[in-house]
């Protein structure tokens, strides 16, 4: 099956731009989540005037579809029988990692803290983190995507086709897994994100699909979270490391698919690549 699925990525067809409809599955809907709204929740940001502060009057306002909630749960040891690594029970300043609700219902009702003070009556719930010899700063742990209206993946790709078929496009894109990410939330620079997509297809009106290569997907965070029109009912845990300003900390996603009305996708640089001087073994 791995063979197949290589010789069938090698046949791929390459895609140098696309905005419209798109499914991403569990992976890279949580790293779509973490990088567009996680990172602008961290409290911090909050603070300091080089911060383009996405959310910071946003509290108790509308930020995602009513169905859906989303909260950094450190705490917790594992999920479907999975470690995750942003488990902590401490955090960097010794505080204990807290449960913590970001949004719920659609609506935002907190942000990731340290002992550092964002508001009156102000109380860390335990998210300073940094690497080694790093100043603390509230980073996430276990972000967890909820949603209240989950569908099965088939219900989930009809939707998907649906919205083809209503905007009159050609095909959609279905993003299966994502490698890395990265966001811009400085006041100075573009509010933006990127997503690495590693496997990705076309899909036709008719539900036909094709492999496609070389696409990363990218957007503003507010635009992309306000055009998600459905979830999956399958929670997917993602394991990694993210880089910021107290260093390289380890962190989980725990996510379901998600079907957006409107996302772009770029050309992504090609790779160098020099021919092996001998043979791969298993073809002699």
């Amino acid at each position: 099956e791995t063979v197949k699925k290589l010789r069938q990525l090698a046949q791929a067809t390459t895609i140098r731009s696309f905005c419209g409809p798109t499914l991403l599955e569990p992976i890279p809907a949580g790293l779509l989540m973490h990088e567009a709204v996680g990172h602008r929740l961290e409290g911090n940001r909050l603070l300091a005037t080089g911060e383009g502060q996405t959310f910071k009057d946003s509290l108790n306002s509308r930020v995602l579809p009513e169905f859906m909630s989303m909260r950094d749960d450190p705490t917790l040891a594992e999920f479907d029988g999975k470690s995750l690594v942003g488990h902590y029970r401490y955090d960097d300043e010794g505080v204990p990692s807290v449960n913590t609700e970001l949004v719920r219902d659609g609506y935002l009702r907190g942000f990731l803290t340290t002992r550092t003070g964002i508001a009156r009556g102000h109380r860390s719930n335990g998210h300073a983190r940094a690497d080694y010899h790093q100043r603390p700063i509230s980073r996430m742990g276990t972000l967890i995507v909820e949603s209240s209206r989950g569908l099965p993946p088939r219900e989930l790709k009809e939707v998907l086709l649906e919205e083809i078929r209503r905007e009159r496009v050609p095909f959609g894109i279905r993003i299966i897994d994502a490698t890395s990410g990265e966001t811009s939330t400085d006041a100075y620079n573009f509010q933006a994100f990127l997503g690495e997509a590693i496997l990705a297809a076309k899909v036709f009106p008719d539900g036909r699909e094709e492999w496609i290569r070389g696409v990363n997907f990218v957007g503003t965070p507010l635009n992309a979270v306000h055009n998600i029109v459905a979830t999956g009912d399958r929670y997917v845990v993602d394991n990694a490391f993210c880089g910021a300003e107290s260093g390289d900390v380890p962190v989980s996603t725990i996510s379901p698919a998600l079907v957006v009305t409107e996302l772009e996708l770029q050309a992504k640089p090609d790779s160098p690549f020099t021919q092996f001087t001998f043979s791969s073994p298993w073809k002699r």
